[in-house]
């Protein structure tokens, strides 16, 4: 019996050497090993393919005799980070194959744990070329299609225009907006900035639309485009998801998730804020709101169709809470924003309160004479009771509330 279970062990170990063998050699990336001093130790076959060289060719190699001569200056520092620091670096390099033309290629690498064996970084490299030559006109279309630097474009700039963007509200359109948050998920793979989705549904537009027609409809919806549009940054994208819904991208908020959302609440707010004033159709005012939903993502592996399914989610969550709401995908999310929020709404009221308190700190020479004192601001909540100046100088300072209470310290 005992045999048999040995016979059985070592028949599994087999098929899963096997497999991880298989999927080493045939994986549609290139493995590779490299020593101390930057040589090939070892490389799966699309490696040296990739590299223009049978494997027997390759290993001995620098590898830095393959990375185009532009990019030699990234490599060696990515190199020594990565021999300095127990790190993962991911950079796209512009890679030079012998006997082939260069190609744009992802590397991603990583040190490995001390071993035996004289491979000191792993890297995995993947080629670029066939995905860039398939979003090339696709950048191009983007670029002509900024709409804060709009330029007459000719027939087939036309055309792209006609296919990436709304025909109403000129806004991206979703074919256009999928590919930007596929850039926005690229462009965490290679920084682990958080971004944000924003889904903004308006309230009650059904209700325009049967009243007042569908004219008036449109000119709400270009009219709100507008408006959100001057709510975001520059490098943000906003476009229409179709009807009455549309869809902001928040790139590069910052590593830390709390602090992501928090950045996504404030913009969530002033798009709020943006849409509280009447709108002037035909000669007469209308009074609109919108419900919110947003989720934050720092997952380079999460599909978009995921994303804008959680943010659509989250947008539900505020229609029922009474609509003109904001909510964030996710109870922990969202009690940490509310936090925020309540903390917020209480420091406002903590200066004119007469809640904020001076303590002064002595300050001696070295006879033990006072000739000076520290002042630390403190804050007596009037439920969580003494609170140090670090757990709220912060929000003072993004709501700009710290002028106020900087001067009320000096006076």
């Amino acid at each position: 019996m005992q045999n048999e279970q040995l016979r059985l062990t070592q028949t599994a170990l087999e098929e899963s050497r096997d497999l991880y063998a298989d999927l080493y050699e045939f994986a549609p990336v290139g493995y590779l090993t490299l020593t101390g001093d930057g040589r090939v130790a070892r490389s799966n076959h699309v490696g040296a393919t990739l590299l223009g060289l049978a494997r027997k060719d390759l290993l001995g190699r620098r590898f830095d005799q393959f990375v185009a001569p532009a990019c030699a200056g990234r490599w060696r520092r990515l190199f020594t980070a990565l021999k300095t620091a127990d790190a993962r670096l991911i950079d796209e390099l512009e890679l030079q194959p012998v006997g082939a033309a260069a190609f744009p290629a992802e590397v991603d690498a990583q040190r490995k744990a001390a071993t035996d064996d004289a491979g000191v970084v792993r890297l995995v490299l993947i080629d670029l070329s066939t995905r860039k030559a398939a979003t090339r006109e696709r950048r191009v279309a983007a670029v002509a299609l900024t709409l804060q630097d709009r330029r007459a474009v000719g027939d087939e700039g036309n055309a792209w225009e006609q296919a990436l963007t709304d025909p109403l509200t000129r806004l991206p359109n979703r074919r256009l907006m999928m590919d930007r948050l596929h850039h926005a998920l690229v462009g965490i793979s290679r920084s682990t900035q958080c971004c944000a989705l924003l889904f903004i549904d308006l309230d009650k537009f059904k209700a325009l639309n049967d009243t007042l027609g569908h004219e008036l409809g449109d000119e709400l919806l270009r009219q709100v485009a507008q408006r959100l549009l001057s709510c975001v940054r520059e490098g943000d994208t906003v476009a229409r998801q179709g009807g009455d819904e549309f869809v902001v991208i928040l790139e590069k908020l910052g590593e830390c998730p709390d602090q992501a959302a928090i950045q996504a609440q404030g913009v969530g707010e002033k798009i709020a804020a943006a849409l509280d004033p009447p709108f002037r159709l035909d000669g007469h005012d209308y009074l609109g709101s919108a419900s919110i939903g947003a989720t934050v993502f720092n997952d380079p592996h999460v599909p978009p169709d995921e994303l804008l399914k959680r943010a659509d989610m989250a947008m539900y969550e505020a229609k029922a809470a009474g609509r003109n709401a904001l909510r964030f995908f996710g109870p922990a999310m969202q009690a940490t924003v509310a936090a925020r929020a309540a903390l917020e709404a209480d420091l406002r009221r903590a200066l004119p309160g007469g809640q904020l308190q001076c303590h002064f700190q002595g300050q001696t020479d070295d006879a033990g004479r006072i000739h000076g004192a520290e002042v630390l601001l403190r804050w007596q909540h009037p439920q969580r009771g003494l609170m140090s100046s670090a757990a709220f100088i912060r929000v003072a300072e993004e709501t700009g509330l710290l002028v106020a209470i900087g001067q009320w310290v000096l006076e």
